[in-house]
């Protein structure tokens, strides 16, 4: 069974270094693939190409749940079986979040998720996607209301479904 795909796609592009994913409130953060297609801020006219700007840098989560680890999340295995360890998921917390390293500071355009099967859409359900120049911490506890932080999207409000 394919996992399920959608795509946020950036109201304004959003520029930063490192890109986020995360939920306002209590909960887990289950995700199988976070993709981020983008360009280097300099080339503002340029069209971003669909090239995977987060797979395989360093990514970091808020908590580990069970053997999840955070480069799960960006490792090009979109398998939505967890028992085939592709997927990442936080402990029940209060603002759970991974974030993943673009290596430059990219203009992102939109950001691709691939989630598990559609029994757990719930624990992504609200999730938020921001783009900033801030360095995630390797720990939890981390406010992204700050500012500094730019919001490309949110799950359950203005995403397309891809085929």
């Amino acid at each position: 069974m394919p996992s399920e795909r959608c795509e946020v796609v950036c109201a304004q592009p959003t520029v930063g270094r490192y890109a986020f994913m995360y939920i306002p409130h209590s909960n887990h953060l289950i995700m199988c693939e976070f993709e981020v297609m983008g360009f280097e801020s300099e080339a503002f006219e340029a069209k971003p190409n669909e090239i995977n700007r987060a797979l395989n840098t360093d990514a970091w989560i808020s908590s580990v749940y069970s053997t999840s680890r955070a480069e799960m999340g960006n490792d090009g295995n979109y398998n939505p079986d967890w028992n085939q360890k592709s997927c990442w998921c936080t402990n029940n917390q209060y603002n759970p979040w991974w974030a993943v390293d673009l290596e430059a500071t990219l203009r992102v355009e939109k950001v691709v998720l691939a989630n598990r099967d559609q029994s757990t859409n719930a624990y992504a359900y609200d999730s938020r996607v921001s783009v900033t120049d801030i360095k995630p911490p390797a720990g939890s506890g981390y406010d992204l209301f700050n500012t500094g932080y730019f919001e490309c999207g949110r799950l359950g409000n203005n995403v397309q479904v891809r085929e």
